[in-house]
C-alpha cells in the first residue's frame, strides 16, 4: 500500500487548493487509493454518502491531479469498501448522529449516559472536527490529555452527543473508572436536595468519581450557592487529577453571572467551539439518516434540504423525520417533489440565499469600515483582517473559487486569496476571539 498512499498524498496536496474545503474534508479525507493497475486507479470510500458524491464532485480534479503525478491517461474507478479503514482515514464515521443498530429496549442509560451517543455516531465536518479530535483524545487518555475540556456552541450542534460519547468510550474501555454525566440543572437539583435532607452521599457522588461530565453549565450562572459548591467540586476533582468535561452554550469568559474565579477555572484547560454545519455536512447527515431507515432519497432532494435548512443539526433532523416517516409508512422513496410538499406548511427556518456582496457588506459593517475600504488596495491592518475574513467566508459559505473571491475583494492575484484563507483557517484554531468574530458574522448573514 506504500505506493498507493504516496500517490494519494500527492493528489491530496493538489486537491486541497483546487476544491472547496468542505468537499476536501468530507469527501477526499474520507477516501483513499487502494489499488493501482497500470493506468487504472481505484479509489475506495467507506460510506454511501462519500461514495455517491466523490465521483460526482471531485472526479475531474482527481484526474487532473493524477496527470500532474505521472499518469498520462488515468482511468479512475470509485468503489465502496466495507473492510476496515486504513490508519490514514480511520476517523471516517459511518453512522448518523444519535443513531444505533440497537432497539430502545436494548438501550439502558447508566450513570446519566445514553448509549446512543458514540463517536461512531458523530458525523465529522469542518464545524466540529477540532472538538471531535479533542474529545476523542480525552476519551482515550482521561486525565492525561486536556483537563478540563470545555466544549461550547449553539443549540442543536452536537455538544451533548460529543461529551456523552466521551463518557461512553471511557466506560467501555476503562471499566474500572467511575463516570458521571449530569446536567447543570440536575446538579442544582441535587444540591437543593442536599440542603433539604443533608444527604451525606451528595458530595461522595460528585467528588469521588474519576470522570465528571457536566452539560449546560450556563444554568448555574447567577446561582451563588450552587456555583460555590460546583467550584469546590471542580477543585476537589482537579487536585486529585480526575477528568472534568464541560459543555456550555458560549465561551466561559462571556457567560453572564459567573464569578471571575469560576470563569477562570472553566477556561484553564482546552476550550473549543462547535459551529453551524456547512452545506456538505448537512448533506451527509441527511444521507445517513435516510440510510439508517433504509430509505432512498434522491440526490436533488438531499441538496434541496441541505440548502433550505441552515440553522442546526437538531432542526435539520426535525424537518427530516416526518419526511422519512412518510416514506417508511407508504414504502416510497423521497424525491424532490415529496420533500418540497412535506416542507410546505412547516415553520420555515431556512434563510435567503446569500451572495459575495452580502458577505463583504456584513463583514465590513461588523468591523466598522466601508465595503469600498474592504475591497481597496489598502494594506493597513484594520482593513486587511476584514478582507481576509470576508474571503474566508466566501470560500466556506459559498464554495466560491479563489479567482472569483479575488475579483470580489478587488485583488488581481488570486493566489493571495489562498494564502489569506490558509492564514484564517490556521488562526481560528488558536485564536478564540477571531473564531468568535467569524461565528458572529456568519450568524448575521443568516438572520
Amino acid at each position: 500500500m506504500e505506493a498507493e498512499q504516496k500517490l494519494w498524498g500527492a493528489v491530496k496536496g493538489e486537491l486541497e487548493i483546487s476544491i472547496s474545503p468542505t468537499n476536501f474534508n468530507m469527501l477526499i479525507n474520507q477516501s483513499e487509493i487502494t489499488e493501482l493497475n497500470g493506468e487504472e486507479v481505484i479509489i475506495s470510500s467507506y460510506n454511501v454518502f462519500v461514495h455517491k458524491n466523490i465521483e460526482l464532485k471531485c472526479k475531474s480534479e482527481i484526474t487532473k491531479a493524477l496527470k500532474h503525478n505521472g499518469y498520462q491517461n488515468p482511468v479512475v474507478r470509485f468503489v465502496m469498501n466495507n473492510k476496515k479503514k486504513s490508519t490514514e482515514i480511520k476517523r471516517s464515521r459511518n453512522k448518523a448522529p444519535g443513531t444505533t443498530d440497537q432497539t430502545d429496549d436494548e438501550l439502558k442509560i447508566v450513570g446519566g449516559l445514553n448509549p446512543r451517543y458514540t463517536f461512531d455516531g458523530f458525523i465529522i465536518g469542518s464545524s466540529n472536527d477540532l472538538a471531535y479530535a479533542a474529545a476523542e483524545r480525552v476519551a482515550q487518555q482521561p486525565s492525561k490529555a486536556y483537563n478540563p475540556l470545555f466544549i461550547y456552541g449553539g443549540v442543536g450542534l452536537g455538544k451533548t452527543h460529543l461529551v456523552q460519547a466521551i463518557g461512553n468510550h471511557i466506560r467501555e474501555n476503562h471499566p474500572k473508572l467511575k463516570v458521571i454525566y449530569t446536567t447543570a440543572e440536575q446538579f442544582t437539583n441535587s444540591y437543593v436536595n442536599y440542603i433539604r435532607t443533608k444527604d451525606q452521599n451528595y458530595h461522595k457522588k460528585f467528588r469521588e468519581t474519576d470522570v465528571l461530565i457536566i452539560d449546560d453549565i450556563q444554568f448555574i450562572a447567577g446561582k451563588e450557592k450552587v456555583e460555590e459548591d460546583f467550584f469546590n467540586t471542580f477543585n476537589s476533582l482537579y487536585l486529585k487529577n480526575k477528568q472534568i468535561v464541560i459543555a456550555g452554550d458560549r465561551h466561559p469568559s462571556v457567560i453572564a453571572g459567573l464569578t471571575d474565579r469560576m470563569q477562570s477555572r472553566l477556561g484553564m484547560g482546552m476550550t473549543i467551539d462547535i459551529t453551524l454545519p456547512p452545506y456538505e455536512m448537512r448533506m451527509a447527515i441527511i444521507q445517513k439518516k435516510a440510510e439508517v431507515k433504509n430509505i432512498t432519497i434522491d440526490q436533488d432532494a438531499v441538496e434541496f434540504l441541505a440548502e433550505q435548512i441552515k440553522t442546526n443539526i437538531r432542526e435539520l433532523e426535525g424537518f427530516l423525520t416526518p419526511i422519512l416517516a412518510r416514506c417508511e409508512i407508504q414504502n416510497i422513496k423521497a424525491d424532490l417533489d415529496l420533500v418540497k410538499g412535506c416542507l410546505t406548511g412547516l415553520k420555515s427556518t431556512h434563510t435567503k440565499h446569500i451572495t459575495a456582496r452580502q458577505i463583504i457588506t456584513k463583514t465590513a459593517g461588523y468591523y466598522g469600515i466601508k465595503p469600498e475600504e474592504l475591497c481597496s488596495s489598502s494594506r493597513v491592518k484594520y482593513i486587511i483582517t476584514p478582507r481576509h475574513v470576508a474571503s474566508y467566508l466566501m470560500r466556506t459559505e459559498l464554495n466560491e473559487s479563489y479567482p472569483n473571491i479575488a475579483k470580489a475583494v478587488g485583488r488581481k492575484d488570486w493566489t493571495t486569496i489562498i494564502s489569506s484563507f490558509r492564514k484564517i483557517d490556521r488562526d481560528i484554531k488558536l485564536d478564540i476571539s477571531l473564531r468568535n468574530q467569524i461565528n458572529e458574522i456568519r450568524e448575521k448573514l443568516y438572520v
